[in-house]
């Protein structure tokens, strides 16, 4: 599964997991590649995107709403933009898929659909670029599950709230052909049944949700948020 996936979602629910199936062994791996469930003899994954190979069962998880966000100190310094089109005049941490090349894509909605977005700084970890950010390099576009804490301390500050669209679902996949064991049915279940009990997770960023004030500076250390 995806880093921040592992991260942010699951590895907060697996002590509870481990305590009611202590039986139970996990071999997990936050990988940002896609996987060969078949080829690799994997039970089951959690897979963000689409899901064209119809060998794979599927259920989904969430939508992947993302956010905006940049600190203040740097929209204190660089001035704060205030319509996505206006990232073209910005400094931009850029993710880039390892399996792919290719940039993740800061996805807007009309009349902000064709954003030019500079690389300043490129990585491929989310998680490093959420640090980059919060030191005040530059802007950065998220998932709202990944972005909400650095927000809600202010670490972080949210842009562009009603333009920001989602990028594709989050999926829990298993292969079509092959019978589930009682085990993997079990974390199965759980995974379905705790991700359906935090819905803020994969909801948009609004107003009130653990927004805080532009230039109100934070509080806390920052390895507190950010350091694995």
């Amino acid at each position: 599964m995806p880093h921040i996936v592992g991260r942010h979602l699951l590895m907060p629910l697996i002590a509870d997991f481990v305590s009611r199936y202590p039986e139970i062994e996990l071999d997990i791996a936050l990988e940002d590649r896609i996987v060969d469930l078949i080829e690799e003899d994997i039970d089951v994954v959690i897979r963000s995107g689409n899901l064209p190979d119809s060998r794979l069962i599927a259920r989904r998880l969430g939508d992947q709403h993302f956010i905006t966000c940049a600190s203040a100190s740097y929209l204190e310094a660089s001035s704060r933009p205030l319509l996505p089109a206006e990232i073209q005049n910005h400094r931009c941490l850029r993710y880039r898929y390892p399996n792919t090349g290719l940039f993740a894509p800061w996805v807007y909605g009309p009349p902000h659909d064709q954003v030019r977005l500079p690389e300043t700084m490129i990585f491929n970890n989310s998680d490093a670029a959420l640090r980059a950010a919060a030191d005040g390099l530059g802007l950065v576009h998220l998932p709202v599950y990944v972005a909400r804490d650095a927000i809600a301390s202010g670490h972080l500050i949210p842009l562009f709230e009603k333009y920001c669209m989602p990028i594709g679902s989050l999926w829990i996949i298993w292969p079509a052909a092959r019978t589930l064991s009682p085990k993997v049915r079990a974390f199965a279940d759980f995974v379905l049944e705790r991700f359906a009990a935090m819905p803020e997770a994969f909801m948009p960023f609004r107003d009130g949700y653990g927004k805080n004030r532009f230039a109100e500076i934070p509080s806390g250390p920052l390895s507190a948020l950010y350091d694995g």
